[in-house]
């Protein structure tokens, strides 16, 4: 699991602020992480993977922080979105993240990690491995495209949470 924090002004790109991975960390600390992050500034909001495992957690947020918490279902066409959220942000430059071949270096390759197959009647996206991040699974880009699809709950919010 990760949570990806966006700073965002308006009318220039979000900005990565923070990067928290958690890898075999339990429920309740992460749940405790992502209410600390929401509890930073009353306009944060954040969304997170509701599927499986994480339907527990979101069900907890989303009525601790009604209107600033958005469950998200991770199907096919789920992904499809937040495939199509991470395109759009990287190729209108309205996402700012570490240099790639920095420190942070991780984040640019998890990106890179989430991949199309198929053409637009059987697209799909592939998850390959991260080699510098192989516990990630792609957790970082997801949580990278969480953050913008929370960033929709209301526009004007400057900051973004996400688990």
């Amino acid at each position: 699991s990760s949570v990806w924090v966006n700073h965002a002004i308006v009318n220039r790109p979000r900005n990565l602020r923070a990067l928290v991975l958690m890898h075999n960390t339990s429920f309740a600390l992460q749940r405790q992480v992502l209410a600390d992050a929401m509890e930073c500034n009353r306009r944060n909001v954040g969304a997170g993977d509701a599927t499986g495992l994480g339907m527990d957690s979101n069900e907890t947020l989303a009525t601790k922080y009604p209107g600033r918490w958005l469950p998200f279902t991770f199907s096919a066409s789920g992904k499809r979105k937040l495939g199509s959220l991470l395109k759009t942000a990287f190729d209108d430059a309205d996402q700012l993240i570490p240099a790639a071949d920095g420190e942070y270096k991780c984040v640019a390759t998890d990106l890179y990690a989430v991949q199309k197959e198929g053409d637009a009647q059987t697209l799909k996206l592939v998850e390959s491995e991260n080699p510098l991040l192989p516990e990630s699974h792609c957790d970082v880009a997801y949580s990278c495209a969480l953050a913008r699809e929370a960033a929709g709950i209301v526009s004007a919010r400057p900051f973004v949470s996400v688990h």
